[in-house]
């Protein structure tokens, strides 16, 4: 893998514990692939420990995003689980299963995590509200990159630089991120040369831009397109409202204009 040391860093920063990465494994994926993907990157690394992390990358946020992980983070599990069995075979004890972790980071993010707009960051792990411990496999993590953006201005740490650099390309975060830690600057120049010569953009990352979730993104275009039929049903109701009280209001304009006839009539005889 090439600068496998960048995403063992990167993840290393977002897990919050040191990890390295050891391998990429091949997709055993069942998602399917569509022309209107929303992903951007998605691939499975093997980390040192043995536990496996599943690191996607979407322009914007699916519909269902805690269901689909789930989904995703029990593929791990059993992925492992037939990978270790097929390995150890009779010595094979479920000790011998790692954590699995699903990263997701989302650069448009989806209505659930507006709802909490001071955070962008969020973790989760299994726990009992018993206090019973028990070596619960799964862990999730979601970056909401527009958010993260929204209400964070300073880089304090280095997950803020990493952030930065997967959702800006303007030049003055490009700027402050590589003063702080000028290490990314490297990163920058290559991403230039891609923009020379996408070829080998295109060539280096055609699997991972692979195109998956075929049926979600065409329930959430389904949804869009009626929802755009909704807004223009609720538009001609309202241009029907104003027209029924256009007529109105010149009906009660001509009664006024009688009745004022009227009065000057009365006026006169009187």
């Amino acid at each position: 893998m090439i600068h496998g040391e960048r995403l063992s860093r990167l993840l290393t920063v977002i897990i919050g514990q040191k990890v390295t990465v050891k391998q990429v494994l091949p997709s055993q994926s069942k998602r399917l692939a569509a022309e209107a993907s929303l992903i951007i990157m998605d691939i499975v690394v093997e980390l040192e420990s043995g536990a496996l992390a599943n690191v996607e990358i979407q322009k914007v946020g699916y519909h269902f995003p805690g269901q689909r992980s789930a989904c995703y983070s029990s593929d791990l599990i059993i992925r492992q689980y037939d990978r270790q069995k097929s390995l150890k075979k009779k010595k094979f004890s479920y000790r011998d299963l790692q954590k699995v972790y699903t990263i997701v980071l989302v650069e448009h993010s989806s209505r659930e995590f507006h709802q909490i707009p001071d955070q962008y960051i969020h973790r989760s792990s299994q726990k009992f509200d018993t206090g019973l411990e028990l070596e619960l496999l799964q862990e999730y993590i979601f970056i909401a990159l527009d958010i993260f953006q929204e209400i964070t201005h300073n880089i304090d740490k280095e997950l803020d630089a990493w952030l930065y650099f997967l959702s800006s390309d303007k030049p003055e975060d490009m700027i402050r991120v590589t003063e702080a830690y000028p290490a990314f600057r490297e990163l920058y120049m290559e991403i230039a040369e891609f923009q020379r010569k996408p070829e080998e953009l295109i060539a280096m990352y055609n699997e991972t831009l692979a195109l998956y979730d075929k049926n979600t993104v065409e329930l959430m275009i389904e949804e869009q397109q009626e929802e755009i039929r909704r807004l223009e049903e609720e538009a001609q109701k309202r241009e029907e409202e104003l027209r029924l009280n256009k007529e109105e209001l010149r009906a009660k304009d001509d009664e006024l204009e009688l009745l004022r006839r009227e009065l000057a009539k009365r006026a006169e005889n009187t």
